[in-house]
């Protein structure tokens, strides 16, 4: 049984309806042990597009004091959109199959830890990044990893878990076409380059760890882009590879920018993605939306950034 830190606290859980079904086990004991520590609490499925997003945002109008997610990534950004601006924070239980989220605001993968995290009082407030008419709080993709992400089968996902994705990474990886891209950032850098991939990240840590950006910062108010040129074949092994210790960025087939916004346009047109959905074709626009969402993390993360009390 959790600790009752807030006896009067309001909370709102939102499950993903195929974790529900998954894995129903660990999701009626999350619901218990975070019943157990406020006065009040409503559970909602979603299983719906965006419907996590209306949910999200018709809590703003409601008596609700935290929004308690129970899924993965896809859910996570849906009530992301919701939430953007409001005061109401956004807790986690991570149930999907990579957990960027968790792995970045080093949220327990522990049911248990992770439903004391959720009732903490360790809230802060972070940056999101904004692609076209959506909302992320860790990372947007253009090219190679949306088109992988777009590729996925969900039996395929549920089948290797959070394998499923370096899986279809390799069959893609060499056989993935680039396309020339013209991109602007900040006004002042304008660029045109063959790339495979784009990304435009909030948080250091992407899928299966890899460090696309290295430097970047959920509080710093930027963006920070990596965008890898398309050379030969051997060269994007090399990218690739380099990646997941943050080594790439000293490549000189990888530019790295830290941005307030950015446009990029593609021929052919190629998709993106934000926190692993594709949702759109090149052109897009992004951008940073500085202290907009605030999020409750263990307190070894809140001790490093601005605390909302």
């Amino acid at each position: 049984m959790l600790a009752k830190r807030f006896p009067k606290m309001r909370l709102l859980i939102i499950v993903n309806s195929i974790v529900a079904q998954t894995h129903p086990e660990q999701v009626e004991k999350a619901i218990r042990l975070l019943r157990n520590s406020c006065v009040e609490s409503r559970v909602t499925e979603t299983g719906k597009p965006v419907e996590a997003t209306k949910i999200a945002l018709r809590a703003r109008y409601d008596d609700i004091d935290r929004v308690v997610v129970i899924g993965g990534d896809g859910t996570i950004n849906e009530v992301v959109n919701g939430l953007v601006g409001s005061k109401i924070p956004i807790a986690v239980i991570p149930l999907g199959t990579g957990n960027t989220f968790a792995t970045n605001f080093h949220i327990p993968l522990s049911l248990h830890e992770a439903c004391e995290v959720a009732v903490g009082s360790n809230i802060i407030s972070i940056d999101v990044g904004l692609l076209n008419h959506r909302y992320f709080a860790c990372v947007a993709g253009i090219g190679f990893d949306a088109h992988v992400l777009h590729q996925l089968q969900p039996t395929f996902k549920r089948r290797f878990g959070k394998w499923a994705y370096a899986i279809a990474s390799l069959r893609h990886l060499l056989r993935y076409r680039p396309s020339l891209v013209e991109v602007r950032i900040d006004g002042w850098e304008r660029f045109k380059t063959d790339a495979w991939l784009t990304v435009i990240s909030n948080v250091p840590t992407y899928a299966l760890n890899f460090k696309f950006t290295p430097k970047a910062s959920p509080c710093d108010g930027y963006i920070d882009v990596c965008i890898f040129f398309a050379r030969s074949r051997i060269e994007r092994l090399k990218q690739a590879a380099l990646s997941l210790l943050g080594y790439h960025v000293h490549l000189n087939s990888v530019l790295y920018r830290r941005a307030k916004w950015l446009e990029l346009v593609s021929s052919p047109r190629v998709l993106a993605h934000v926190d692993g959905e594709p949702i759109c074709l090149t052109p897009v626009s992004a951008r940073v939306i500085p202290h907009s969402l605030n999020v409750v993390v263990p307190k070894d993360w809140a001790d490093t950034a601005k605390v909302v009390q």
